[in-house]
């Protein structure tokens, strides 16, 4: 069974208030909580599809926060 810190998700947030002053007004922080989230998706396994095209490089995150041309 998956424990808290078994997740980036949680990992990530946590670091933003640990042992630091938050810096509420980086809004680059959201984002870079946000991008976890699909790394902690893969690492489940609960969908094969997902999964599957991660692997094949027809989904990424967008790392950049734009809108993708296409």
């Amino acid at each position: 069974m998956a424990t808290p810190s078994d997740f980036h998700l949680l990992r990530t947030f946590r670091s933003l208030f640990e042992g630091t002053q938050y810096k509420h007004r980086d809004s680059s922080l959201g984002d870079l909580v946000a991008s976890q989230l699909y790394e902690d998706l893969v690492a489940l396994g609960k969908s094969e599809k997902l999964t599957r095209r991660v692997q094949a490089h027809e989904r990424v995150v967008n790392l950049a926060n734009k809108p993708s041309v296409g």
